[in-house]
C-alpha cells in the first residue's frame, strides 16, 4: 500500500449503536442508533501497563541477566466534545430518560438514580484524510470502537452552555461477530476471525460516500442482522 501524504485528519462523523453487553452484538431497534456531525476535539488514547522489566547484577553492578515483560494494552479512552448538546444523543448514551413537553418534543433529560448501570455503545468515527498520491481529494478512514461505556456528560466550559464533553472506555470484544457491522455497510470482514480474537479499536479505510450519512443527523435504525 502505498504510503498515506498525511495521516492526520478530521473526524466528519460519529455514529454509535448500542450492544449487548455480553455478545458485544448490535442491538436492533428503531432508535437504537444515532449519526451526529456537530463534534470537536475528537481523541483517543491508548492506555498501557508496562511490562515489568528484571535486571539481575553482581554485586559490582555488571548486568548477568535481563528481562523486558510485554506491554499490556488496558483499553482505550476516547473523548469528544458535543457542540449544541443534543437529548436523544445523551439518553442512548447514557440511558438518562427523556424529558418531552406536550407537543410531543424532547426538551431534557432526567439524572434518575434507577439507572445503575450505563449502556455499552458502539462507536464509528469516520475521518477524512488526504488521498494516498499526496493529490487533491481525500479517503475515509473508519476508526471503530466496539464497545465502549460512556460517562454521564459533563459541562465544564464556563458560560459555555451549548457544549457538552463525553468521554468513554472500552472494553475488549470479540471482532468475530462485527462483521459488516451494526449498519451492515462495512467493506471489510471480519467474520474469519477466531472466536476468542477480541479488540478494543479497529482501524481501517472504508469506501463509504459520506454524503450519505449527511443529513441523517439523529435517531437511526439499527438493522435487524442478515441471516
Amino acid at each position: 500500500m502505498a504510503q498515506i501524504c498525511a495521516p492526520a485528519g478530521c473526524v466528519e462523523f460519529a455514529r454509535f449503536a448500542k450492544v449487548d453487553p455480553c455478545t458485544g452484538a448490535a442491538i436492533p431497534g428503531a432508535s437504537n442508533g444515532y449519526i451526529v456531525e456537530c463534534i470537536r476535539n475528537v481523541t483517543w488514547n491508548r492506555n498501557i501497563e508496562e511490562g515489568e522489566k528484571t535486571i539481575l547484577q553482581t554485586d559490582c553492578k555488571k548486568i548477568c541477566w535481563q528481562n523486558q515483560e510485554c506491554d499490556d494494552l488496558i483499553d482505550y479512552t476516547l473523548n469528544f466534545e458535543l457542540l449544541n448538546p443534543d437529548y436523544e444523543l445523551q439518553e442512548l448514551l447514557s440511558s438518562m430518560p427523556l424529558i418531552t413537553d406536550g407537543g410531543g418534543d424532547n426538551i431534557g433529560i432526567k439524572d434518575v438514580t434507577s439507572v445503575d448501570c450505563l449502556p455499552w455503545i458502539t462507536t464509528e468515527l469516520f475521518e477524512q484524510v488526504p488521498s494516498d498520491q499526496c493529490e487533491a481529494g481525500y479517503e475515509v478512514r473508519r476508526i471503530v470502537f466496539p464497545k465502549l461505556r460512556f460517562q454521564i456528560p459533563e459541562n465544564d466550559k464556563e458560560g459555555q452552555m451549548r457544549i457538552l464533553s463525553f468521554q468513554g472506555t472500552t472494553s475488549p470484544s470479540p471482532t468475530a461477530g462485527y462483521a459488516t457491522g451494526p449498519f451492515e455497510d462495512s467493506p471489510v470482514d471480519f467474520s474469519t476471525a477466531s472466536a476468542d480474537e477480541r479488540s478494543h479499536k479497529l482501524e481501517f479505510f472504508d469506501t463509504i460516500d459520506l454524503s450519505t450519512l449527511s443529513g441523517n443527523c439523529g435517531y437511526i435504525t439499527v438493522p435487524t442482522p442478515a441471516p
